[in-house]
């Protein structure tokens, strides 16, 4: 996670810097919009709207996993649930087959 952040935190220096020694404004043309900017403005806007990008595809990311821990979750305690009712049902036939043993060895 720190190697992410130092890497993170690199990469925005880089970009500054390469911006800032951009400053000359330079034609944008998208679709059927165009307008002038200065370079500096393009490339912190485009690395800030590929910032907001990976965040929000990291948002879906992250949900999707919330959802299927719960849902494994709630899985895992009805197997335990099921787990300590058949613990609880061969209990109750060993013991019964222990009085039923031992009744028989009383009789005898």
């Amino acid at each position: 996670m720190q190697i992410y952040l130092v890497g993170a935190l690199i990469f925005a220096l880089i970009v500054a810097i390469f911006s800032i020694n951009n400053p000359n404004p330079v034609p944008v043309n998208f679709l059927f919009w165009g307008f002038q900017a200065p370079l500096v403005l393009v490339i912190l806007g485009s690395a800030v709207f590929g910032a907001v990008v990976v965040f929000l595809l990291g948002m879906v990311k992250q949900f999707s996993m919330i959802r299927k821990v719960r849902s494994l979750e709630s899985a895992n305690q009805k197997l335990s649930r099921q787990l300590a009712e058949m613990k609880n049902l061969k209990e109750d036939e060993q013991s019964k087959t222990s009085e039923e043993n031992y009744d028989k060895e009383a009789t005898e």
